[in-house]
């Protein structure tokens, strides 16, 4: 087994370029990553088109959704699936009323929409949408007066350069107010900085970054092969991004049993493969750390456990546990009746 490494730079048109590169140069026969969801969707239409099994992990509902294609399978929880699970614990323990802060890209849209349908569903209510633009240092301008009084709780959406800033934000404008971080809000992020602005904030995620509250022998035996200690930190003091890191993990074991399952020889093999994957449990184990769960048949998206973690005295503990059944929504689209290659 070989594996090649491209860089997509955050950049769609990029990542769409080393996508072929990798396909066409290195003639890879399954390509894992990146994270960025715009990067993700651009790449989505040449997975189908190079006969290419894909595995993103970009959060955008559209992945497995709308955009999606029988090609493209996804071991990383969707926004959807997140907020799902996390809106029932968001009225019980938060508030009801709420105003979401998103920065203004994929991952923000899809996080300012399922939210608040969710939120509404089970009986709260979405005061405001405060979009702001990526790049964005300053966030009083688009802050001040623009939460109404009656606020209950903040959602927060940003990736990891603008998270502290827009935290510092909310601690003038609305100082003490509870606040639910999108999954990956504080990856790569040390709680310990935060001082006030940290106080009484939770974080949707799939996977906790310390291992306290998730001490299972397989997780400590992953994070120990993986270079991990307990932070979610290798020996430099590096963040790993272990929010991100475990379903990369997972993709490449998921995929090994696919080809053993399905005698998988050649891309040609193709369409055995897929078919095994449609539907496919996985249980707990050294190969899934991070719970056991399945991938559903029509849209190729995962469902499994999703933690609540809180800030406390500078470090991010787990909270609360949701269970895979309450992450389940109702599939956007049914891939399994395009035909394959």
């Amino acid at each position: 087994m070989k594996f090649f490494i491209e860089d997509d730079e955050c950049t769609p048109s990029v990542g769409a370029e080393k996508f072929r590169k990798l396909v066409d140069v290195y003639n890879v026969d399954f390509v894992i990553g990146p994270v960025w969801s715009a990067t993700d969707l651009a790449c989505i239409p040449i997975a189908k088109e190079t006969n290419t099994v894909y595995w993103p992990f970009g959060s955008s509902t559209a992945i497995t959704g709308e955009s999606g294609n029988r090609y493209v399978f996804r071991m990383s929880t969707s926004v959807r699936e997140e907020c799902k699970a996390a809106t029932s614990f968001a009225i019980k323990e938060l508030g009801k009323k709420w105003v979401t802060v998103v920065a203004d890209f994929a991952f923000g849209w899809s996080y300012e929409q399922d939210f608040k349908q969710y939120i509404e569903e089970k009986g709260g209510q979405v005061l405001a949408q405060i979009r702001v633009p990526t790049g964005t240092a300053d966030f009083l301008p688009y802050l001040a007066g623009k939460i109404p009084p009656e606020t209950e709780a903040i959602q927060v959406t940003m990736p990891g350069g603008m998270t502290v800033q827009c935290l510092n934000g909310l601690q003038v404008v609305a100082p003490g107010i509870p606040k639910l971080g999108s999954c990956y809000l504080l990856t790569g992020i040390d709680p310990a900085q935060l001082g006030a602005a940290g106080e009484n904030l939770y974080i949707i995620t799939s996977y906790p970054e310390r291992l306290e509250g998730l001490e299972t022998p397989y997780n400590i035996q992953f994070r120990q092969l993986i270079g991990a200690n307990a932070d979610g930190k290798d020996e430099a003091g590096n963040w790993l991004g272990l929010p991100y890191g475990w379903a990369c993990w997972e993709s490449v074991y998921a995929i090994k049993e696919a080809v053993e399952k399905s005698g998988w020889k050649t891309k040609a093999d193709n369409p055995k493969l897929i078919k095994v994957l449609e539907g496919i449990k996985f249980d707990e184990s050294l190969q899934h750390p991070q719970g056991s769960k399945y991938i559903r048949a029509q849209d190729h998206q995962c469902f499994t456990i999703v933690y609540i973690e809180k800030v406390v005295n500078g470090k991010t503990v787990v909270f609360a546990k949701v269970p895979l059944e309450d992450a389940v929504y109702p599939p956007i689209a049914d891939y399994t009746t395009q035909p394959l290659s």
